[in-house]
């Protein structure tokens, strides 16, 4: 139970007093990024009834706030009651889950040492500001096991400043988090909404948040930004479920990709390909294929696609309501006539139709990209041809050996009768030349 495993915490006063006590230093020191630098800390020993977890942990914030959602809660309520045990409770659930997680595996590594490797990281009243999961594991294995893991009821932790504000917290942490080793990677939610508190509510410099990400450029900031508040776009208006983040949490690729094509798109287009690309992520159950290696949450190929694709759409659609009816000819055609004219924004907007219409604009967009390889398909050949010509004008009669001869007067016979088979002055040749292994190539 995470009940017994999360001890009550002292009052604050209690715990600023004990951790700032020079008898607790040990000889260790530990080194933190500060304000574009490096700062040495030292080291304490402190049982861990000292220490409480952070709200604002960087790792939970999506599951947080579905959390605070069912519970019409706040983030401001919920900074608020960090000291209460409910919420120090509920955090060590959150943090036990991560610290079990493969990817990051945590809980194993202090399972099998039974022992602390390295500090944690805390302020001077005792919040973890580094090694929440660590502390979570740690907590979980002595409740468990106290014979075991006796060693884990003192816990090794650096201390900061008295000093330290709430952007330096914010600064060390995603600093610290995207070193390599075991850090489990944040998920892509999470480390969004912590760059937009960075950027927005801490207004943290640009230039600093970008050297602790390890952001390549600046403008990946904004990017990453407008790709949360597109997903956020998608809970909120179109599936009306504001904060379920766990229902896009493999969905990074798709709106990373829908943003940047919705960008590039012209403006009397983009209202549309974002319902529709909305369309298509709610109803990717009924979809097979690789929805992310395709527009509009990749470059549209055809460069057309994204006007016939919804020219064609309406048509389709309108075909199969009318062949439902059975009311004649004429009713038929009046129904063609009512379905050509609907919104088409509207039929995107339908959430009970979503499956459906995104079949259908799925199969629409696969057609169309189908086509358009048919016809590039004589064009690439030719190209080929062309390419093939110029390597050969490069080679003199004394390149070639005997049996490099014999295959290029074979391959010239074979290329010689698919051309006059093409140009209409003989007959198909067998599938052995130089076009037809060509023809196999691109279509393979």
């Amino acid at each position: 139970m995470a009940q017994e495993s999360v001890p009550p915490t002292p009052p604050v006063e209690e715990r600023r007093r004990y951790i700032g006590a020079d008898e607790r230093h040990t000889a260790a020191q530990h080194h933190v990024p500060w304000r574009g630098g490096y700062l040495t800390v030292r080291v304490i020993r402190v049982p861990q009834e000292m220490l409480l977890y952070r709200v604002d942990n960087g790792r939970l914030v999506a599951e947080v706030e579905e959390f605070l959602r069912k519970r019409s809660l706040d983030w401001a309520a919920w900074r608020e009651r960090q000291e209460e045990r409910a919420t120090q409770v509920k955090l060590h659930e959150l943090l036990l889950e991560k610290a079990r997680d493969p990817a990051g595996p945590i809980y194993q590594e202090l399972q099998r040492q039974a022992q602390q490797i390295e500090p944690l990281l805390i302020t001077a009243e005792g919040v973890v500001v580094n090694g929440n999961r660590r502390l979570a594991a740690m907590r979980e294995l002595l409740s468990n096991d106290p014979a075991r893991y006796g060693s884990f009821q003192t816990i090794q932790a650096a201390v900061l400043p008295a000093e330290t504000q709430p952007a330096d917290l914010e600064f060390i942490e995603a600093s610290l988090q995207m070193a390599p080793e075991t850090k489990l990677a944040y998920g892509w939610i999470n480390r969004r909404m912590k760059l937009r508190r960075q950027r927005d509510e801490l207004k943290l410099a640009v230039e600093q948040i970008c050297e602790a990400y390890r952001l390549e450029e600046s403008g990946q900031l904004g990017r990453e930004i407008s790709e949360l508040q597109l997903a956020e776009d998608y809970l909120v208006n179109y599936r009306q479920e504001p904060g379920h983040y766990a229902l896009i949490s493999d969905c990074e690729s798709l709106f990373s990709g829908l943003q940047a094509q919705l960008a590039a798109l012209p403006q009397k287009q983009r209202s549309r390909w974002r319902l529709a690309g909305f369309m298509l992520i709610d109803g990717r159950a009924a979809i097979e294929g690789p929805m992310s290696s395709f527009f509009p949450f990749a470059d549209p190929v055809p460069p057309a696609m994204p006007s016939q694709a919804l020219r064609r759409f309406a048509q389709e659609r309108a075909i199969l309501l009318a062949n439902e009816l059975e009311e004649g000819a004429e009713a038929g055609e009046a129904a063609l006539e009512k379905a050509l004219d609907e919104d088409l924004e509207v039929i995107f907007a339908n959430r009970q139709a979503s499956e459906s219409n995104a079949r259908l604009l799925y199969s629409v967009m696969e057609a169309i990209r189908t086509e358009h390889h048919e016809r590039q398909a004589p064009a690439r050949v030719l190209a080929r041809i062309r390419k093939a010509k110029e390597m050969l004008s490069d080679l003199q009669p004394d390149d070639l050996n005997d049996k490099q001869r014999r295959r290029l007067r074979s391959d010239l016979a074979a290329l010689q009768a698919q051309a006059s088979y093409l140009l209409g002055e003989g007959e198909r040749p067998r599938e052995d030349g130089l076009i037809d292994k060509i023809y196999r190539k691109l279509r393979a």
